[in-house]
């Protein structure tokens, strides 16, 4: 990015003197990259998967919550390690030999099969896989091609008098799943015409509850053909697949093909079918066997070969008594392997080439299952061997139970386990294991905040310490904060994506808002009167040279507190709030703060100065010279409203002087593009003023000290990013320059890939600084970046155009009346004497407002309170995040990683079982938390929550479960229509009512397996089925300046009903009940990958104080 950099030592540095001409807006720079920290060993944590070739593993680091992963084979031909290659929104499949002998990986990337070639040396580049497009169910390798099994219906498949594949068509589809009325269950779209009255009808319950303990037999369904399509090593596809005349009935849907397995000349196959009833049967759903078969010279199907593996009767998903079957390739042969139930004993046979059920002891069938497959018995001192391995516990993936077969992956005679993250291999014949290099060796400083000030002071928290910046650019270490528990782990969380300037300095402190409010500098102390009081989204702290300003926006006011170097607090009083929830502020050049939002209502932003934006951008066109290819000022700002126009989303400015009095109110050009976007940021400037910018920083407006527009830009196109960070974000090629107007290209990428956290922030002396991250690979270095003297110098044309910050422009004079008649009420609303630090009174306005928390909205008046977002789960005690991805209870997340460890290899077709289990914190497993429910944009909603886990974690964090007429209520928003946007149904508006069913996808059935860990990480059409918290800006439920986000769809909410119940249908629910849907049908001990949590609590009228 800017320069070489060394990834070594935080003591050495490098500089990079950028030359030549350089266009209009880009300057050349001195750059210097600093490591913040020394790099320390980091492992990933790994699997080891068998491939199609007998003679080579896979290493694979990957999860389905994050984008990158990376994979290296070991090949006894080479005898050892292959070089790694990072994988880029791809999963492994597996991967087997081609004709040449070189090893070829197979990737899943959405509904596309990949083909590449494994690097062999270190620092070659990875290949362009060949994609396309196919949803077989499994595949196996016969020879150098790859064989392709599917199923259809026996009516849909072509004539089986073609043996050889015609010309390119498209191949039968699935059939598709038959969906038992169970709660994921879709039904057929209906239209249903809005109610005509926007009164709210009461919900409607059912009379009787539906408790049972599986959904009703579905119907019989029809015979499948099993079908047949090969592959050629490079990856092209046979366009037409084959009928192979392989024919079975399935006893239901997603059971049906288990596993293939290739052999010179047969292709063996595993498959579920139906099976006579017998005396004494009770399972509702009958009987199923676990069935052989052969597909002779891998076309045709044998009929003098049948096997049946297991037999028993059928659960919904499995055969009892006969689970996790699978299909272990041998060299002459293939073998069955199975549970005999839940966490039971492992069950084996030998298929092919005959039939023969294992009967001897348990360690050949749970480590080498493959040797079951000769018909030479077993010698004694290999079966010791076995027994030796066994008793150390080896697990081919960390979370694989050990009563699952198949815990060591096979390399020739060669095993490789692992041991708690530690990787072994050792050999059939003695068993001794041995210590192997770690496969992913990461090494890493990371970072997890960082934050400047215009004189060029920074502070971050990297490698679990404090790194500090002097104004001079000098780096030193400031220790570890010695804090609670709590108050470290919000240290130290990573930067989220929607977060905003959270660090303030005070009179020579420095202070941390996060959650917490926590002096950091010089004495560590945390705040307990303001304790989980500073939300995001709803909250700011602002530094200064004498007390900062701690800013909480509740209900339509907001609440001004005076913060000491001491940590003193002043109450400041309250006032009405010209901005609403996602706010940002920073510290003036004249003292106080400068705040900017979205206007609390459109009548604040018409009347606050409508002209203003169109005056000041105006006479700032010639500020400067945008970037070349930038837009011209007149055809990007949107801020000449006059009278009367739309202001939906048009974002004011405000501030407020060292002692909290307010200024006037005054709009900007900038108008969040989608309705329910909220959120805003603002960096300081040198020498007073600052960058507003939406949150994806789509677009910029300078403004002076008095939060006056000087001009406005929309970001230049960039191409799309292709680093991948692991902290922050990718470093963009054009920041906003100080002067109006003007963006600065950064210098053009040298040495490792730069990330960035936080906002780069200028200094007086024209310079440039961030914190940030340097990638190489799966290395990641913590480090600061400085660029000397990249600000454009002012033209005089420009110094004419900008007035001095603080300076009203003369256009702007008109406005100023308006401006300051619209903060007369404001201004009456403090008092003046700050100097006498006595609060002040709360104005009557604020009284007569009932205050709700910052992450609360306040419905009907303040009556009760509601949740902004859906919530997600920490741990109290800590404030540490649980996974949002699997059950926060010990005992039901113990069976879910024993079903899905190794399981998901197993359902579904191959994109399905290729897609990783997400990342679980090892932290998480083996102890009860103390959970609180936390809401705030950006989250990942947690699911897997059961109503008594979501009850008890709304009243640890303070509040309650809505009554089911509470959530109805808040969902409708106070034009009570029947859905938050309107009374009519609108596709897309809120996250329901999706054409992808996650278990549908995974699993081949919407009814099964809806403990997946996977599911709310599943994909469709190219966007993820679950969206994180507020990222469905029209699905907003308004209360005055308010919104509550997302209370139809995305996930379904607890509501509090001592039968159980939950509101609002979740993206794959079939529902065009809007605020009306409410499911009764499961008590509150019940939980899946759809069931939410969010929170009331009752409306407290007046306004609590800091102390309180």
């Amino acid at each position: 990015m800017h320069g070489a950099a060394t990834l070594e030592s935080p003591s050495r540095s490098s500089s990079v003197r950028t030359g030549g001409a350089s266009p209009p807006g880009e300057t050349a720079g001195l750059v210097q990259r600093r490591p913040l920290a020394d790099l320390v060993d980091e492992p990933l944590s790994f699997s080891i998967e068998p491939t199609l070739d007998s003679r080579a593993v896979l290493f694979v680091a990957s999860a389905s919550s994050d984008p990158v992963g990376w994979v290296r084979v070991f090949d006894t031909s080479a005898s050892e390690l292959q070089p790694a290659m990072q994988l880029d929104g791809e999963h492994v499949v597996t991967a087997f030999r081609a004709s040449e002998g070189a090893m070829r990986l197979l990737t899943s990337r959405d509904d596309a099969l990949c083909f590449s070639s494994l690097p062999t040396t270190a620092g070659e580049p990875s290949p362009s896989p060949r994609c396309s497009s196919t949803r077989t169910r499994i595949l196996t390798a016969v020879g150098n091609r790859l064989a392709l099994l599917d199923v259809a219906p026996v009516a849909a498949t072509p004539s089986t008098r073609a043996s050889a594949p015609g010309p390119s068509a498209k191949p039968p589809s699935s059939p598709p799943p038959s969906r038992p009325a169970t709660k994921s269950a879709r039904a057929p779209r209906t239209s249903s015409k809005p109610a005509a009255s926007k009164k709210p009808p009461a919900p409607k319950k059912p009379t009787a509850k539906g408790h049972g303990h599986g959904p009703p037999k579905p119907p019989r369904l029809p015979e499948l053909d099993v079908l047949l399509r090969w592959a050629s090593p490079e990856g092209d596809i046979d366009p037409q697949p084959t009928p192979t005349g392989l024919r079975f009935r399935p006893p239901l849907d997603g059971m049906a093909l288990i596993d293939a397995a290739g052999r010179p000349g047969a292709i063996d196959v595993l498959h579920y079918a139906e099976a006579p009833a017998k005396p004494g049967d009770k399972s509702p759903f009958g009987r199923a066997r676990i069935q052989g078969a052969i597909l002779r010279d891998g076309v045709r199907h044998d009929p003098t070969y049948s096997a049946t593996a297991a037999e028993g009767e059928l659960e919904y998903g499995f055969l009892r008594g006969h689970e996790e079957p699978r299909l272990v390739p041998g060299k002459t042969g293939s073998a069955y392997a199975g549970i005999e139930q839940r966490g039971g004993r492992c069950e084996a046979a030998r298929l092919t080439p005959t039939f023969a059920r294992h009967t001897g002891l348990p360690a050949t069938c749970l480590l080498d299952p493959a040797r079951l497959t000769q018909a030479t018995p077993i010698p004694a001192d290999e079966t010791r061997a076995l027994d030796r391995l066994l008793g150390l516990g080896p697990r081919r993936t960390p979370l694989q139970p050990l009563h699952d077969p198949g815990l060591i992956a096979w390399a020739g005679d060669r095993g490789f386990f692992q041991i708690e993250g530690e990787l072994f291999s050792a050999l059939r014949t003695d068993g001794q294991p041995r210590r192997e290099p770690h496969p992913f060796p990461a090494r890493r400083a990371r970072i997890a905040w960082g934050a400047f000030t215009p004189t060029g002071e920074g502070l971050a928290f990297a490698a679990g310490r404090l790194r500090r910046v002097s104004p001079t650019g000098a780096l030193t270490d400031a220790g570890t904060p010695l804090l609670p528990e709590r108050a470290t782990t919000l240290l130290g969380a990573p930067e989220h994506h929607t977060e905003r300037r959270r660090v303030a300095h005070i009179a020579g402190s420095t202070w941390l808002a996060r959650t917490d409010l926590v002096r950091l500098l010089p004495t560590p102390a945390v705040i307990d009167s303001l304790r989980g009081r500073a939300h995001p989204d709803g909250t700011a702290l602002v530094g200064g040279p004498a007390r900062g300003l701690f800013l909480e926006r509740l209900g339509s006011t907001l609440r001004l507190t005076a913060v000491a170097p001491s940590g003193a607090l002043t109450p400041l009083g309250a006032i009405p709030s010209p901005v609403r929830s996602g706010f940002d502020a920073c510290e003036r050049h004249a003292g106080g703060a400068l705040l900017a939002g979205v206007a609390s209502s459109p009548a604040s932003a018409s009347t606050a100065g409508a002209t203003t934006a169109s005056a000041t951008t105006a006479s700032a066109t010639t500020a400067g010279a945008p970037t070349a290819g930038a837009p011209t000022a007149g055809a990007t700002t949107s801020g000449t409203a006059s009278a009367g126009a739309s202001t939906a989303g048009r974002v004011v400015t405000q501030t407020l002087d060292a002692s909290g009095r307010p200024g006037p109110v005054r709009t900007t050009s900038l108008s969040l593009a989608v309705s329910g976007e909220l959120s805003v940021r603002l960096t300081p400037l040198p020498g007073g003023g600052a960058l507003l910018t939406d949150l994806h920083r789509r677009h910029v407006v300078w403004l002076n000290d008095d939060g006056e527009e000087l001009a406005a830009r929309p970001f230049p196109d960039e191409p799309p990013a292709t680093t991948r960070c692991l902290d922050g974000r990718p470093t963009p090629q054009h920041v906003p320059a100080p002067t109006p107007g003007v963006f600065v290209r950064l210098p053009p990428p040298a040495g490792p890939a730069s990330c960035m956290i936080g906002e780069p922030t200028w200094t007086a002396d024209g310079a440039l600084r961030w914190f940030g991250s340097a990638v190489d690979g799966l290395t990641a270095q913590a480090e600061l970046v400085l660029i000397a003297g990249l600000a454009p110098r002012p033209s005089p044309k420009t110094s004419a155009a900008s007035p001095p910050s603080g300076a009203p422009l003369a256009a702007t004079a008109a406005s100023s009346a308006t401006s300051a008649s619209s903060a007369a009420s404001a201004l009456s609303a403090v008092t003046a004497s700050s100097a006498a630090s006595t609060p002040s009174a709360t104005p009557a306005a604020s009284r007569r407002s009932p205050s709700c928390p910052a992450d609360m909205v306040a419905v009907e008046g303040g009556r009760f309170c509601v949740d902004r977002y859906e919530s997600s789960l920490i741990d109290l005690d800590t404030a540490r995040p649980l996974s949002p991805d699997y059950p926060p209870t010990p005992n039901l997340l113990e069976f879910v990683i024993a079903q899905w460890a190794t399981g998901r290899e197993r359902v579904g077709d191959i994109h399905a079982r290729a897609m990783p289990l997400p990342f679980l914190p090892a932290w998480q497993r083996g102890r009860t938390h103390k959970l609180a429910a936390r809401s705030q944009r950006g989250d990942r909603p947690a699911g897997y929550v059961t109503g008594l886990v979501a009850d008890a974690a709304c009243k640890a964090a303070g509040k309650r479960l809505c009554a089911p007429e509470e959530h109805a209520l808040a969902c409708r928003g106070e034009d009570r229509t029947r859905f938050p946007y309107g009374d009519t149904f609108e596709f897309g508006a809120c996250n329901v009512y999706r054409d992808g069913h996650p278990a549908a996808i995974l699993h081949d059935n919407a009814s099964l397996g809806h403990l997946d860990p996977r599911l709310n990480r599943v994909r469709h059409a190219g966007a993820p089925l679950l969206h994180e918290t507020g990222a469905t800006p029209r699905c907003v439920s308004r209360w005055g300046d308010d919104a509550i986000h997302d209370m139809v769809g995305n996930l379904d909410e607890w509501v509090d009903d001592p039968d159980g119940a939950f509101a609002g249908g979740f993206y794959a629910r079939s529902t065009r009940s809007g605020c009306d849907a409410l499911v009764t049908a499961h008590p509150r001990s019940y939980a899946d990958y759809s069931t939410g949590i969010r929170c009331c609590r009752d409306g407290a009228a007046g306004d609590a104080s800091p102390e309180e």
